[in-house]
Order: structure tokens, then C-alpha cells, then sequence
């Protein structure tokens, strides 16, 4: 699965789209949690740690959107 999120900004939007597919009763969760973590990574500038950052955003996504399609599923 390919994703073009470069930015953190891409990354932000990329992640609340994401969780639309969880569970209602997950949602709130994942959003408060993305919410908080770009914020707490909001004065991030070394161009390598922002990249590490969405990389492993990314997968983590996947992770948790895996986790609740097992259990659904």
C-alpha cells in the first residue's frame, strides 16, 4: 500500500481519514491521540526525524486499522 504523505500536514489529514474506519466508539480515542501527538511534534524541524516520524505514523495506522478489521472481522 503506497501512500504520497510528505508533509506533516499530509500526514494529519492521512491519519483522520484513516480513522474514520474504525469503530465509532474508537474513533474519539485515535483522534484525540493524533490530535496531541501533532502537537506535541509541532516544533519537529530536523527534515530526517520529520520523515522517521511519518514513516512510522504510517505503519502504525495500518497496525491499529488491522487490529480493529480482526476483530470486526
Amino acid at each position: 500500500m503506497s501512500h504520497n504523505v510528505k508533509s506533516p500536514v499530509q500526514l494529519y489529514k492521512f491519519l483522520l481519514r484513516n480513522i474514520k474506519k474504525l469503530p465509532k466508539t474508537a474513533q474519539g480515542h485515535y483522534k484525540h491521540h493524533v490530535k496531541q501527538q501533532f502537537k506535541s511534534h509541532s516544533d519537529e524541524i530536523a527534515e530526517d526525524r520529520i520523515k522517521e516520524i511519518i514513516e512510522q505514523s504510517i505503519k502504525d495506522c495500518q497496525w491499529v486499522i488491522n487490529k480493529y478489521s480482526k476483530k470486526s472481522g
